[in-house]
């Protein structure tokens, strides 16, 4: 969506000019997350990367474990998935060490979305995010082994 990408870049623009870290990172960490919403893998791994940069330089730890999840998300959508389920396990990994856990539902859905990607329709990915969340969309597109229903199974997260 042009609004978002228009928002998330004059916020971006804006901490950079005000000179706030801080800022920056969460306004690079919203940005990858539309990004991710919108199902742009190309935008996801350069905000991605820039709070990577960001958080390296700085020693923000908590937006390095998250921006290594977008990555991985983001080569995975790009057609590298082993790379990218790397990326994301490293992430989940690091993100667990901080002691955080608020979130964690989401990232594990990223890594269930990366482990699934093949079974799931580029029709529907393309039109997922229509005031719902895909999840809801796969739920119903196709049922995984060893689940019952309609269930998306996460046994292999």
């Amino acid at each position: 969506m042009i609004t978002n990408c228009y928002t998330s870049h004059a916020l971006i623009a804006l901490a950079k000019k005000l000179n706030d870290t801080n800022a920056l990172a969460l306004a690079l960490n919203w940005a990858a997350n539309l990004a991710y919403f919108e199902r742009n893998p190309a935008e996801v791994d350069r905000f991605a990367s820039d709070l990577i940069e960001l958080s390296t330089r700085h020693n923000l730890v908590y937006f390095l474990t998250v921006s290594a999840i977008g990555r991985g998300w983001a080569r995975s959508a790009s057609g590298d998935t082993a790379e990218g389920i790397q990326w994301i396990e490293q992430g989940i990994r690091d993100f667990l060490a901080t002691g955080s856990v608020l979130g964690m539902p989401g990232y594990l859905a990223r890594k269930a979305e990366v482990l699934y990607l093949p079974i799931v329709p580029v029709k529907l990915l393309r039109q997922s995010t229509r005031g719902k969340h895909w999840l809801k969309d796969l739920s119903s597109a196709r049922t995984v082994p060893n689940c019952t229903g309609s269930a998306v199974c996460f046994s292999r997260l």
